[in-house]
C-alpha cells in the first residue's frame, strides 16, 4: 500500500550563506520528525533573466558598495515603500515564476525562509493551493526588514526576543509568533558536549588555546591580515583558518612562514568540528554562524557586518556580552586577544560560557514542531 506523505516545500535563496543553512538545517529536523517529505527549493531558479543573477551579485554589491546596500536596505524599510515593493513591485518579477514553481512541486505546506518572496509566495499559494498552510522563517538573527513579516501567515518563526516587537508592529498576530532560536545543523548540537581536547585529538591538532578565523564559504574579509597580527601578537595561540572557495587566499595562507602553530582551510564540511576545537571565532556577523558559535559555546569575535542587514546581530552579541566587534580588525584583534587570554584567559572563559548560555540547539527541533501543527 503506497502512502502519499504531505509534501513540504521550504523556498530558499542563495544570497549570503544564512538562508540556505536555515533551509538545510529545516529540512534535516522535517526528515528527523518523519511523515513527510520535503523539498528545499531555490527561488531564484524559478525567475527571468535578469532577476535570476541577483544572487551572483549579492557578495560583490555587499562587499564592494556596502553604503549602497544599506541605503537600498533602509529605503525598502520605510511603510509606504515596503507596502509598494511587496504588493506591486516585486510580485512584477516574481508572482510568474512562483507559480511554476508551486505547479512542479505541488506544496502541502510551504516554509519560506526569504523576506523578499514573503508575501508574493503567500499570495500565490494562496490561489493556486487554497488548503496548503504557509510557515514563515526569519533568518535574519537580530535585526529584521519589514518584508519578513505577512501576518496572513500559519506561524512566524522567530530567531530572538528582539525581533517580537517589529512583527507584533507589522500586524503579525501574537498568537502566531514563536520564539524558536535560529535552526542549525545537527551537528553543532551534537557536538556541544565535545571536549576541546577530544576535538582537537580527532582533527590531530596541537591541545593549547586556538583561535578560528572564519570568512563564510566565500572566504571573505582580510584573513590573512587578522592571522599575520594574530602570529606576531600572541604566537602560542593555535590558529585554524578557513578561507572557503578563495583559492587565492588559502594559497597565501599556506605559504606563509607562521611562528606558531597554524592550519589552513579551504571549504570544510566539519565547521561543528573545527568550533568544538576552538576557544574562540573570529568571524563576519552572518547569523548562522553567529548562532553555531553560540551553541557551541564559542565567544565572537565579528570581524565585520552587512550594513542595515547585520547590525542587529552585531548589537545583540555586544548587549549579551558574548564577543566583541573588531571595528579594525587587523589592527584590534592582536592586542585583544592578548587581553583575553590574559590571566589564564578569564575574561575569554566568562564571554564562552555567555555564548554557551545563549546558544539554543534545538532551534531546528522547535520550529519543525510549530509548522508541523498547520498540517493537523
Amino acid at each position: 500500500m503506497t502512502v502519499n506523505l504531505p509534501h513540504i516545500v521550504i523556498l530558499t535563496a542563495d544570497t549570503g550563506g544564512g538562508h540556505r543553512s536555515v533551509s538545510e538545517a529545516l529540512h534535516e529536523a522535517l526528515n528527523d520528525a518523519g511523515q513527510t517529505h520535503v523539498t528545499v527549493v531555490d527561488v531564484f531558479r524559478y525567475l527571468p533573466w535578469p532577476i535570476n543573477q541577483i544572487p551572483k551579485t549579492y557578495l560583490p554589491t555587499v562587499n564592494n558598495a556596502p553604503g549602497m546596500w544599506k541605503f537600498g536596505y533602509d529605503l525598502l524599510s520605510h511603510p509606504a515603500l515596503t507596502r509598494l515593493a511587496s504588493r506591486h513591485i516585486i510580485p512584477l518579477f516574481t508572482a510568474g515564476g512562483l507559480r511554476r514553481l508551486y505547479a512542479e512541486h505541488v506544496p502541502d505546506l510551504v516554509i519560506c525562509t526569504h523576506p523578499v518572496f514573503m508575501h508574493t509566495a503567500m499570495r500565490e499559494l494562496r490561489r493556486m493551493r487554497p488548503g496548503a498552510p504557509f510557515a514563515s522563517m526569519v533568518t535574519d538573527f537580530a535585526g529584521g526588514h519589514p518584508l519578513w513579516f505577512v501576518p496572513e501567515t500559519g506561524v512566524c518563526i522567530l530567531p530572538s526576543e528582539e525581533l517580537r516587537p517589529m512583527a507584533l508592529a507589522a500586524g503579525m498576530p501574537p498568537e502566531k509568533i514563536h520564539i524558536t532560536g535560529l535552526p542549525v545543523h545537527r551537528a553543532f548540537s551534537m557536538n556541544r558536549f565535545v571536549t576541546r581536547r577530544d576535538a582537537r585529538a580527532a582533527l590531530k591538532i596541537t591541545d593549547i588555546p586556538t583561535l578560528l578565523l572564519v570568512g563564510g564559504g566565500e572566504g571573505m574579509g582580510a584573513l590573512d591580515a587578522m592571522a599575520y597580527a594574530v602570529d606576531e601578537a600572541v604566537p602560542a595561540m593555535q590558529k585554524l583558518i578557513v578561507a572557503g572557495r578563495n583559492k587565492a587566499m588559502e594559497e597565501r595562507l599556506r605559504a606563509h612562514a607562521w611562528k606558531g602553530a597554524t592550519h589552513v582551510f579551504g571549504f570544510v564540511r566539519n565547521m561543528p568540528q573545527l568550533m568544538s576545537a576552538s576557544d574562540v571565532i573570529v568571524t563576519k556577523a552572518g547569523p548562522s554562524t553567529l548562532c553555531e558559535a553560540l551553541v557551541c559555546g564559542l565567544p565572537i569575535l565579528i570581524s565585520g557586518f552587512v550594513p542595515g542587514q547585520e547590525e542587529g546581530n552585531v548589537n545583540f552579541i555586544k548587549a549579551h556580552e558574548a564577543g566583541y566587534l573588531l571595528k579594525q580588525p587587523a589592527q584590534e584583534l592582536g592586542p585583544l586577544l592578548q587581553r583575553l587570554t590574559a590571566d589564564g584567559g578569564a575574561e575569554l572563559a566568562a564571554l564562552g560560557l555567555r555564548a554557551y548560555a545563549l546558544g539554543r540547539p534545538e532551534a531546528a527541533r522547535e520550529a519543525v514542531q510549530w509548522m508541523l501543527t498547520l498540517l493537523r
